[in-house]
């Protein structure tokens, strides 16, 4: 298999809140911000500004201001099965919390999942042992690599000072970023068993992380992969690349979404050379 170079990633601190994710960038090291017992907030955030240090949200804290209805449909859908396993003689206070309890419980458990393959593919294209029992949803991605011989680091943090973002990097190397998305596939059909969607934010993801690392030559010679890993059908992987025009047009429309990000929070996180 080719082998694959890996800068030492920065390791993530366990968090107890959906908040966003921030990073500070000393020099040309962008370093994700995290806090005993909790996540960075916008108003730490404000503060270390007003000191004077390059303090930027994620791309992931950026696309929160985007309506997302698969997500929304998906949340819904775990809501209403878990309806389905609650006493009806509860009283209504008690019955929607614990509703919402089992769904809580059921979207955690999709999460870790997706969350263990991540760790697994990170450790594989490390060279290190990851849990075989993940084997089907590694093995699809770490041939694709090994075939299209793609070299580069893995969990590579990055970030733009010019629009104010960061984020950590899945894969990337000579002009090329990838990311790993763990998701039930779509219908199976004899044409395509398995396949996985991808939706814009992975798109404008792709984009981002590639301009800050690449800069524009990313959007006239770089490429964008995102591995689509089907956890409902173990063993079936979707790539999709992009290249120029759409990855040009993915990143505009990431930069409206920071204006967007901005204007709501009241901060603007960007430095001029």
């Amino acid at each position: 298999m080719t082998t694959l170079l890996s800068a030492p990633p920065a390791k993530a601190a366990p968090s107890n809140s959906e908040g966003g994710h921030w990073y500070e960038c000393k020099g040309i090291d962008w370093t994700p911000l995290y806090k005993d017992g909790g996540t960075f907030t916008l108003r730490e955030a404000r503060a270390l500004k007003e000191a004077g240090d390059v303090v930027c949200p994620s791309v992931t804290t950026i696309f929160k201001g985007l309506h997302k209805p698969q997500l929304q449909r998906w949340l819904m859908e775990q809501t209403a099965k878990a309806c389905r396993n609650v006493d009806l003689a509860l009283p209504e206070a008690d019955y929607v919390e614990t509703a919402l309890s089992i769904a809580n419980n059921g979207s955690k458990g999709a999460m870790n999942l997706g969350t263990d393959i991540h760790k697994a593919i990170e450790l594989a294209l490390e060279n290190e042992s990851w849990n075989v029992e993940l084997d089907p949803y590694v093995r699809p991605v770490l041939q694709y690599i090994e075939v299209n011989q793609l070299a580069g680091q893995s969990e590579l943090c990055c970030g733009s000072k010019k629009y104010g973002y960061a984020g950590r990097c899945d894969f990337s190397g000579n002009l090329t970023v990838a990311d790993f998305k763990s998701r039930k596939g779509g219908r199976p059909t004899k044409a395509a068993p398995g396949r996985v969607a991808v939706y814009s934010t992975d798109k404008m993801q792709l984009a981002a992380y590639g301009f800050a690392l690449y800069g524009n030559d990313y959007f006239t010679k770089g490429t964008g992969i995102v591995f689509g890993i089907s956890t409902s059908e173990p063993g079936a992987m979707t790539p999709h690349v992009f290249t120029g025009a759409e990855l040009v047009q993915a990143f505009e429309a990431f930069l409206a979404l920071c204006t967007v990000w901005r204007y709501e929070n009241n901060l603007d996180p960007r430095v001029q050379p």
